[in-house]
Formats: structure tokens, sequence, C-alpha cells
């Protein structure tokens, strides 16, 4: 057909892997899932406590709002500079 261009296939074999890098992976997936499972947990499990922190500790809500924000901020922060540290070092391994 004139003016039609055909894609260019390029055959990727899958087998190519080595025979214990799907249990690795699965190995590292699992961990990373559960590690993050249990950061949104500590996260959640919080708020649901202020009305017994605010007794104990005689602090207002507002004050509990700001530590779980500090909380977050904090957690954002580190979740990105542990991201970049970690595609940085596979980026090397990687060579």
């Amino acid at each position: 057909m004139p003016g039609h261009r055909c894609a260019r296939r390029v055959a990727i074999a899958l087998d190519t892997a080595a025979p214990d890098s799907f249990r690795h992976d699965a190995k590292v997936i699992g961990v990373v899932g559960v590690a993050h499972g249990l950061s949104h947990f500590f996260q959640l499990a919080l708020p649901p406590l202020f009305p017994l922190l605010r007794a104990e500790f005689d602090a207002s809500y507002a004050a509990l709002g700001v530590l779980v924000g500090v909380f977050y901020v904090t957690s954002g922060v580190t979740q990105l500079q542990r991201s970049i540290t970690s595609l940085s070092w596979a980026l090397t391994v990687s060579k």
C-alpha cells in the first residue's frame, strides 16, 4: 500500500530470566507490599486514638492534628528520599 508504514516487530524472549529470578522478585514485592501496608496502618491507626491521647496528655485536637500533619509530611519527605536513593542504587548496580 502506498504511504503505509509497517511497524517493525521485535521478538522478545520471555524465558531468558534466571530460574530463581521470579522467586526473588516475588519476595521483594512481598516485602515492599507488607512495608507499604504497615505504613498505611500506622498512619490510619493514630487518628482514632485521639480521644484517648487527648485525655492522657491533656492535648487539644488541634495539637494532635498538627502532630499527624508533621507525621505525614515527614513520611512523604523520607519516602521521596528513599525512592531517589534506591533508584540511583539500582541504576548503579545494573551497570
